[in-house]
């Protein structure tokens, strides 16, 4: 992802092993939206994840930004639940 708030440079696609997403423990390339020490995802950690973070946001810094102005909470819900759930090895880096 690039050119916005909380950019990186990663791949999600349900072939590459999560950590081969360069996701995990990833600092955004810019942009922190007041978040502590936030990364692209934090295992274990929903409120440190840049990705959980932008769902949950509308206006500038919202993910996706294009065509969206409801806040999908299922959705916010289950990746929440699905960090809480990441063994926390190596959460902090």
């Amino acid at each position: 992802m690039k050119w916005g708030g909380g950019n990186a440079e990663f791949q999600l696609l349900a072939t590459l092993p999560l950590n081969e997403t360069g996701t995990v423990n990833t600092r955004p390339g810019q942009g922190t939206f007041d978040l502590a020490d936030p990364r692209i995802l934090v295992p274990s950690d929903p409120a440190r994840t840049m990705v959980l973070h932008r769902m949950t946001k509308l206006g500038l810094g919202r993910m996706p930004h294009v065509a969206s102005s409801v806040i999908d909470e299922p959705a916010v819900k289950l990746i929440r639940e699905w960090i809480q759930k990441l063994p926390p090895e190596n959460a902090k880096q």
